[in-house]
């Protein structure tokens, strides 16, 4: 798995500003779904990253993309039972470290 942010960044900037970490930990959520269709009209992708990926094509390409992706992902689906999508997540938790430093560094 592909880590965009470290937890070891993250938690190397948030000691920098006063802050310890008190656990973390990181998993990952597997979604399944029947087919491309179903993905593209699941309520998480179009929330979460419909939006970011339309950015991404020409604005005269959007509708013929989708239906050839949706096309393509239907037919990976009828081969392999499905489509399976597997998601990154992590959870960290911090503390205040004293006051002081914490304003110190938040009001530089």
């Amino acid at each position: 798995m592909v880590e965009l942010i470290s937890s070891t960044f993250l938690t190397d900037l948030f000691r920098s500003n006063g802050l310890s970490s008190t656990r973390h930990f990181t998993d990952t959520l597997e979604m399944r779904f029947l087919d491309g269709t179903a993905f593209l009209n699941n309520l998480t992708t179009k929330q979460g990253w419909l939006s970011s990926w339309i950015d991404l094509i020409p604005a005269d390409l959007p509708e013929a993309f989708f239906s050839t992706l949706e096309n393509n992902l239907n037919d990976y689906a009828a081969i392999h039972n499905g489509l399976t999508l597997i998601v990154p997540m992590a959870y960290m938790e911090f503390s205040k470290n004293d006051k002081t430093n914490l304003n110190k560094s938040l009001s530089s």
